[in-house]
């Protein structure tokens, strides 16, 4: 009498027909059936078949379930040393942990929907609600997930490897694929290098230590930096965890007295700048933005200096005002405010540029655009991927830009190549309005 290994449910006959043993004593209580002779091979339509039905899963915990049986299959035919019957459970368990991934995916397009169309649960409920009730990790959805955004074409060549390698007992499969995700993990690389002459002739990049480079640069100029936040971040040749005296002291050294600009958490202005440190501190702006951690906004503060807020207009905050309409209706917006609410942060979990936190090319604009004119110097110690730099380059000004990375150095370089289209914006507007 047969047994089936995943219920009752109709769709998972052929995954039933797929996994089928001679052997009577099996923990696993597997089909009974001549048609697979121990060591020997499955009929090819039984695959194709088995592939359906993880295809045909419309829930997440009926492709997990599938995933599970299979894995306990793949397991078994190790056991008994059937590297086919091996290969074809490894690739079953493999298809439905990717069915796992596009369905996980879909509960992003759920979240406060129908959440139990996609899972065996009731109710409106978050994504992490849903899957815990499911008794699924987020971890092990956002490794599925994973395997859904390797294309289609693409996957089938790497199921077909993994296949091969098991088939020939051999136990690299998994790391067929993980290695293949993890190379596209990667950032891509960029462009090769196409600088725009002015460009070039407005930005140079020194390889160094600031505290060494600052002192050659001979012509008047404004330091505009994102430092190190000492947060522990994974920048390259940096450790971002020094002892806060030491911080501190770091800051004073690079910064005090000058005119400057420096974009920094609240606490670290607070507590480690205050009381004049750097000197008279002229302006502070909020540079608030959504995220999903507590720390939610940064401060862009200008010291020794001040920038001119109404040369960047925003919209006004009450629109409705029947003055304001007719100022709208006339073409006037407001003054830049001291709060910047729409620039979002370039999320970590992008891997833009191969650095760990790069500020966004617009906060970079409006603070070049508020606090320097066309022609002036500006200078970035520590400009990690050199965005400063190259804005500054792009709008018309001179910029130095100084890291003690060469890896980041050599990004900047191609940076420039693509710094008009990430501003969007065209050379010859820039060249007039520098020229102007």
């Amino acid at each position: 009498m047969s047994t089936r290994l995943l219920g009752s449910a109709h769709r998972y006959s052929d995954l039933d027909a797929l996994f089928r043993s001679r052997s009577t004593t099996t923990k696993l209580h597997l089909v009974k059936t001549d048609d697979v002779p121990v060591g020997g091979t499955l009929p090819l339509a039984r695959y194709e078949a088995a592939c359906r039905a993880v295809a045909a899963c419309v829930r997440f915990d009926e492709a997990k379930e599938i995933r599970n049986k299979a894995e306990a299959i793949r397991v078994y035919a190790k056991q008994i040393n059937n590297p086919q019957l091996e290969s074809d459970a490894w690739a079953i368990r493999k298809r439905a942990e990717r069915r796992c991934g596009e369905l996980s995916a879909d509960l992003d397009k759920a979240q406060g929907a129908r959440t139990d169309k996609l899972l065996a649960t009731t109710g409106k409920k978050s994504k992490a609600k849903a899957l815990a009730d499911a008794g699924i990790s987020t971890s092990s959805a956002h490794r599925y997930e994973k395997l859904a955004r390797v294309p289609e074409d693409e996957w089938e060549t790497l199921i077909a490897k993994g296949r091969e390698q098991i088939a020939a007992g051999y136990s690299h499969a998994d790391a067929i694929i993980k290695a293949a995700i993890k190379a596209k993990s990667r950032p891509p690389k960029l462009p090769p290098l196409i600088v725009p002459g002015p460009l070039a002739a407005r930005m140079k990049i020194i390889h160094g230590n600031c505290l060494d480079m600052l002192p050659t640069i001979r012509e008047p100029h404004i330091l505009i930096s994102d430092p190190p936040y000492n947060q522990r971040c994974r920048y390259d040749n940096y450790s971002d965890a020094l002892p806060p005296d030491e911080y501190r002291n770091m800051l004073i050294k690079v910064f005090g007295g000058k005119a400057c600009v420096i974009i920094l958490y609240p606490e670290e202005i607070i507590n480690l700048l205050g009381g004049g440190a750097l000197g008279e501190c002229q302006e502070v702006v909020a540079w608030v933005y959504p995220s999903n951690t507590g720390k939610q906004h940064r401060l862009v503060t200008w010291w020794n200096c001040k920038p001119d807020l109404t040369k960047l207009g925003q919209p006004y905050r009450n629109p409705n005002d029947k003055r304001i309409v007719k100022l709208i209706e006339e073409g006037f917006e407001a003054r830049s405010y001291d709060w910047w609410g729409d620039i979002h942060q370039v999320k970590n979990v992008s891997k833009d540029h191969s650095h760990p936190c790069p500020i966004p090319v617009e906060l970079a604009r409006r603070i070049i655009l508020t606090t320097t004119n066309p022609g002036d110097l500006i200078a970035d110690p520590y400009c990690g991927v050199f965005t400063i730099p190259c804005v500054a380059a792009a709008l018309g000004r001179a910029a130095i830009g100084i890291e003690q990375s060469e890896k980041y150095c050599r990004i900047a370089e191609a940076r420039l190549g693509t710094i008009m289209e990430e501003l969007g914006l065209k050379d010859e507007a820039v060249y007039a309005e520098a020229a102007e």
